[in-house]
């Protein structure tokens, strides 16, 4: 797989975030914060695993709450490092995902424009910018060029 400019982009980026909560309302937005930072992974063909796509399958929510930890720390276990996304120290799952994450050595970051820096730095060369988020949304990438303008979510 190849970036911008046919550079190699060789890293596969797990997104850690909450997705189970009692509210179903909570639980849609965790999702679509998700699939946003993993559609802005994949439009800079930097590849990604992320987990809450499986809330999207019916009936996924049925199965034991500690099926879906164990299969996302078998993913993040293929991984090169870990993006969080906001209000991941509320998450017991995504605490855990954390822990492993730092038992194995793994970056992890808290924005897109880190993600990037570290994993795709030929894109910051290219001229797009990094939109800081808004209402707990993640950064998004507009106009031609980069900032460091980004959306902190914490300390990891």
């Amino acid at each position: 797989m190849s970036g911008g400019g046919n550079v190699p982009v060789s890293r596969l980026i797990y997104i850690a975030g909450p997705i189970s909560h009692a509210d179903p309302e909570i639980i849609r937005r965790n999702v679509e914060i998700a699939c946003s930072a993993f559609l802005q992974l994949v439009d800079l063909q930097i590849p990604a695993v992320c987990p809450h796509l499986s809330a999207l399958i019916p009936g996924a929510f049925d199965l034991p709450y500690e099926s879906w930890i164990d299969n996302g720390l078998e993913q993040l276990r293929r991984c090169s490092a870990v993006w969080v996304l906001p209000n991941w120290t509320l998450s017991r799952g995504t605490l855990l995902e954390v822990a492993e994450a730092r038992k194995l050595q793994l970056p992890l970051h808290d924005s897109l424009y880190k993600v990037v820096k570290a994993h795709a730095p030929h894109w910051l060369s290219l001229g797009d910018k990094i939109h800081a988020g808004t209402n707990g949304e993640p950064a998004r990438i507009v106009g031609k060029y980069w900032s460091d303008t980004q959306y902190e979510i914490g300390h990891v």
